[in-house]
């Protein structure tokens, strides 16, 4: 079993919500669109992530799929890549950098020069954590439920 089924798993029975997989030709269009429009193409770990789960929110970790999604009527809408690029275009901490998704008091980005994952401050845009790969992004925010679960 791949890593991030794992991860998945682990956070579905604790109650997260996760979205429907999207077709890797919907991401690639988006890239294109973002890049058309002077952005960063979305990195290929997390377009992997958006053809398992279009997105997820799980205590206080919120991952943007690939557009927003309404629930409960309007009541709380899951933010989408698309429209957060769009929205973020004059702020110029996004240059070179796409955002992603935030955490509790961090905002998840991707910058595309580093070739980096980068968690910033929500406050300040301070850089908090530099990560590799998408995979250690997710592992950042969920390492509690493996190191707290049972040993077999």
């Amino acid at each position: 079993m791949k890593l991030i089924h794992v991860v998945l798993k682990a956070i579905y029975k604790d109650a997260a919500v996760v979205f429907n997989p999207v077709a890797l030709t919907d991401v690639q269009k988006a890239s294109f669109e973002i890049v058309k429009n002077k952005g960063i193409k979305i990195p290929n770990d997390y377009a992997a992530f958006l053809t398992e789960v279009d997105g997820l929110s799980w205590n206080g970790l919120y991952l943007f799929s690939l557009n927003e999604k309404e629930r409960q009527d309007g009541a709380f809408v899951h933010p989408g890549i698309l429209q957060t690029y769009h929205k973020g275009l004059k702020n110029p901490i996004f240059k070179n950098r796409l955002l992603l998704g935030y955490g509790p008091e961090e905002i998840i980005t991707y910058h595309a020069g580093k070739k980096e994952y980068q968690i910033l401050s929500q406050y300040d845009y301070r850089i908090l954590v530099r990560l590799p790969r998408f995979f250690d992004v997710l592992y950042h925010y969920t390492h509690a439920l493996f190191e707290d679960a049972p040993k077999d």
